[in-house]
């Protein structure tokens, strides 16, 4: 008996010997080698100074072209949109950006029926996750997740846990120094062609307040940098349009753009998404109404 007791604790310490190691290669990876995600990118960015910044999920990284930007205003511009995110994720970008001391004149939010949303992003969390030493993201997490604990004390846990997104291919592509799928000094991904295009419903209710978007303002708002919020186009097959209205009527610094294009539906990838003629005309449009004195 003694003798299997003493193989079980020897096999016990091989295996958290095992995941600390592993833990320590998987963090190593992602803090030592080139950006392959927007997160990682802002945590690797240097004190610098970007007009134009602008957040949100895949209905931003699909529709805003920062090269079109500074090709017609010569101001920086970079497209921080990640698939998936919801407000809580562009809080915790805004807060990196900060602690990174990145310095900006104008910061577009999008804002549509993420509003109702109140949790964060599988995606976003896991790619914050190898970074939990930080103390911004440390924090965040602390206060969403109800996990943090397993995350910083169980070595290797984050990385089982999300193996999707941070698992053993991207900690091989991080060692061989395989660059992003995108530009993510632009930050823009192009949706090509058009899709069948199918109703997109609202929500039916609308939150009377949001505390990350107050969150969200009390951090941006200052007398030298612009928050704007901005629901980007959809197609005209929407149900429930008065959730839009809603906003419309009761944030300040809103902007509607639900209806741009409800005419040209050539334009859509799908009803929540432009394809890259429909996200070239969209950026023209922010410029025009935003960014030329």
């Amino acid at each position: 008996m003694k003798k299997f007791l003493k193989k079980i604790g020897i096999l016990l310490l091989l295996t958290l010997v095992l995941m600390q190691l592993l833990d320590w290669i998987y963090t190593y990876a992602f803090t030592h080698s080139v950006p392959r995600n927007k997160v990682q990118y802002v945590l690797q960015m240097e004190p610098q100074h970007i007009d134009y910044i602008f957040l949100g999920s895949s209905r931003v990284e699909n529709h805003i072209i920062s090269r079109q930007i500074e090709e017609k205003t010569g101001k920086k511009a970079i497209n921080l949109g990640i698939q998936g995110a919801q407000l809580a994720d562009i809080l915790l970008m805004i807060k990196l950006l900060d602690e990174q001391k990145i310095t900006y004149d104008k910061i577009f939010v999008q804002v549509d029926y993420n509003y109702s949303v109140k949790s964060k992003s599988g995606i976003s969390k896991s790619y914050a996750l190898p970074y939990i030493s930080n103390p911004v993201i440390a924090a965040d997490l602390e206060q969403n997740d109800k996990r943090f604990l397993y995350y910083k004390y169980i070595p290797f846990y984050r990385y089982a846990t999300h193996d999707h997104l941070i698992g053993f291919r991207e900690v091989a592509a991080s060692f061989f120094k395989k660059n992003a799928r995108i530009d993510l000094s632009d930050g823009f991904d192009a949706k090509k062609g058009e899709a069948t295009l199918e109703e997109f419903r609202f929500p039916e209710d609308v939150p009377q307040k949001n505390e990350i978007i107050e969150e969200i303002e009390s951090i941006v708002k200052t007398e030298d940098r612009e928050l704007i919020f901005f629901c980007a186009p959809f197609c005209n097959m929407t149900v429930n349009e008065a959730y839009l209205d809603y906003l419309s009527g009761h944030m300040e610094g809103f902007y509607n753009y639900a209806k741009l294009f409800e005419d040209e539906q050539s334009l859509f990838w799908n009803c929540g998404h432009l394809n890259k003629e429909g996200a070239e005309a969209f950026t023209e449009k922010i410029i025009a109404q935003h960014l030329k004195s």
